[in-house]
């Protein structure tokens, strides 16, 4: 207590303490022979029944009802005071009354600690320990409320409250708050009096059992002093965490790193687009200009380098599987891995909030959307909810990288060997439509288109995977390989005019001797034959391809079938007149009435010779029934 802390307790002794005089029940309330462990004794003293020597020390009293007790000494149980039979006493109040009394007669009681907290900071109020007073009045009523007991220390008091069945309720805090005095309260509700000894019961009275502080007069003060602990520990903690946050660092790259993306940020002239003032840049252990350039580099020049513009926009997205993540393109070692996830209220000490505190992936993005602002490098697609390249800066960006790697490997292939100042010298020193190559990778359009064009024939011309003669060079020491082609050329063409002519011969022998197997001594005469409409006869059609002598064996195949067929029906003929001259053998006496009878005009043939109508079967049947029978 503030009240009394300028006589510490450490430097009073104890006093002597009396013998407990208070106890609580050993059975439910209310029934009848109650046993309590203490009673008022004869000169108005309450004591402990482990203090009581004899019942000379009576007559003895209940100290809540005032009822008489009987002290009993039964064998093989505590000693006890008991109630008549008939008594209704509850002992409710007992022990709140004997506390007080004590309290009254020991004038010394163990205080605890107050102490007001915020986070870390602590603002001591009170410094716990045993403390003796002047003075102890029981019941003093202050105002409107009336306290268990008020102790004195010089002019400083101290209200007491003894918590047995009921602690201090709102209301009395209220009042106690009111007058501004301090007021312990001690909990009672815990003791087992009845096991206890006297000793024992004293000591978790004015010591040992629990306590605490309902109000304190120098709370208010000490708040105050709290509060401003708290504010300048916030200060601190702000500054210290805000120190950290905004810390300049400059990361060592890994061994054998390249920084690539500077140099292509100097090699595509946009360097205006680094080191700008981005909210979140605190996030990177390199400077700004560093981290922006990785940026610049990965997000825009080397897609931009990659690809052609097309009819789709080239969206800006994180590394493979992080899409969302912008910042999972830049190298892991140029990220800061010291800050955290701190919670609002420390970045709000440090100035900050969750917004601007971010996140790698929100500086990046912050940057892109700086980008986005009058320089033609980005676009945000509102709809679509992503940055995009800039189709016209990305068509700028490919035609850099794109034409030079291009010309430079013709350079190469014309035996230049320093490319770069061939490329320099070219781009400079050659004219097409009145402007030099450096002049329309600037311009692009059609002038630019037209150019390529013309360098696409080049490169075919060099890779010799076809041969082609260019005679538009653009002005690249070309015209070694340009000769190289057309000799190769030449050779080839001679080769294939000779491989056309050995395959139209070949195709003219074929036809010949397919002709010869299908129409024997008619071939001749077959082949000389000319094609309808024209003076070509089918050998010389023959030579003209394979359609042509396709064509011409369908048709010889129809005509050597014909051929067959005419042939067939002669072999069939003579075969019947074979047959025809036999039955006239037989018929005729005489071999020379059957040659006369074969060879005569018949009047049954319309006068016809037999031997030239007999065609078929039917024939040689009917002229075999014209014939004489032998008698």
């Amino acid at each position: 207590m503030a009240d009394i802390d300028r006589h510490h307790p450490t430097a009073l002794p104890r006093p002597l303490r009396l013998q407990c005089m208070a106890g609580k029940l050993v059975q439910p309330v209310g029934q009848g022979l109650l046993k309590v462990p203490f009673a008022r004794c004869y000169d108005g003293l309450a004591r402990h029944v482990s203090t009581v020597l004899s019942v000379q020390q009576g007559p003895f009293h209940c100290l809540d009802c005032g009822e008489v007790l009987t002290l009993r000494n039964p064998i093989n149980k505590r000693r006890h005071f008991a109630h008549r039979p008939d008594s209704v006493c509850t002992g409710e109040t007992a022990l709140h009354r004997y506390a007080k009394e004590l309290l009254v007669t020991a004038k010394t009681l163990t205080l605890p600690a107050l102490v007001l907290t915020e986070g870390r900071v602590r603002q001591p109020v009170f410094a716990a320990g045993t403390y003796s007073f002047e003075a102890v009045l029981p019941e003093h009523k202050i105002g409107t409320f009336q306290p268990d007991a008020l102790v004195r220390y010089l002019d400083f008091d101290l209200a007491v409250e003894f918590l047995v069945h009921h602690a201090v309720d709102d209301e009395k805090r209220a009042k106690v708050s009111a007058h501004d005095i301090s007021m312990v309260e001690i909990d009672l509700s815990g003791l087992k009096a009845g096991q206890m000894n006297g000793t024992e019961l004293d000591d978790a009275i004015l010591h040992s059992s629990p306590r605490q502080w309902i109000h304190h007069r120098k709370c208010a003060a000490a708040m105050r002093k709290l509060s401003a602990a708290v504010a300048k520990a916030q200060l601190d903690r702000g500054a210290r965490l805000k120190g950290h946050i905004l810390r300049k660092r400059s990361a060592t790259a890994p061994e054998g790193w390249r920084d690539e993306a500077m140099k292509a940020v100097r090699r595509t002239g946009l360097e205006a687009l680094i080191d700008l003032e981005v909210e979140g840049g605190h996030w990177f252990a390199v400077p700004d200009k560093v981290w922006q350039a990785e940026a610049l580099f990965e997000h825009v020049i080397k897609p931009s380098e990659q690809y052609s513009p097309g009819g789709k926009k080239l969206e800006i997205k994180g590394a493979y599987p992080t899409y969302h993540d912008l910042s999972s393109k830049l190298p892991d070692w140029m990220v800061r891995q010291d800050l955290g996830d701190y919670p609002p209220k420390s970045l709000a000490e440090a100035g900050f909030d969750k917004k601007s505190y971010g996140s790698p992936h929100g500086a990046v993005w912050n940057y892109l959307a700086v980008l986005t602002t009058g320089n033609g490098t980005v676009l945000w697609s509102r709809e679509d909810a992503y940055f995009y390249i800039q189709p016209r800066l990305q068509d700028l960006l490919q035609r850099r990288v794109d034409l030079p790697e291009r010309v430079k490997l013709l350079l190469v292939a014309g035996g230049v060997k320093d490319t770069e100042a061939g490329y320099r010298r070219w781009g400079t020193t050659y004219r097409s439509g009145n402007l030099s190559p450096f002049q329309l990778v600037e311009a692009g359009g059609d002038g630019y288109h037209d150019l390529i064009a013309r360098i696409a024939q080049l490169e075919a011309m060099v890779s010799g995977s076809v041969l082609s003669v260019v005679d538009d060079l653009c002005g690249l020491p070309l015209e070694p390989i340009r000769v190289r082609n057309q000799a190769a050329m030449a050779v080839i063409e001679t080769k294939r005019k000779i491989a056309l002519d050995n395959a139209a011969s070949e195709r003219q022998r074929s036809i010949r001797v397919q002709a010869e197997q299908m129409l024997a001594a008619d071939a001749k005469a077959w082949l000389g034959q000319q094609i309808a409409g024209t003076k070509i006869n089918h050998l010389e059609y023959a030579r003209e391809g394979d359609a042509a002598l396709f064509e011409l064996e369908l048709k010889l195949g129809r005509e050597g079938d014909e051929r067959r067929k005419q042939i067939a029906a002669k072999r069939h003929v003579a075969h019947l007149r074979d047959q025809l001259k036999e039955a006239a053998k037989r018929a005729f006496p005489s071999e020379r009435m059957a040659e006369l009878f074969l060879n005569s005009g018949h009047p049954r043939l319309q006068g016809g010779r037999p031997i030239d109508r007999c065609g078929n079967r039917q024939d040689l049947a009917y002229i075999t029934s014209l014939m004489t029978k032998k008698r």
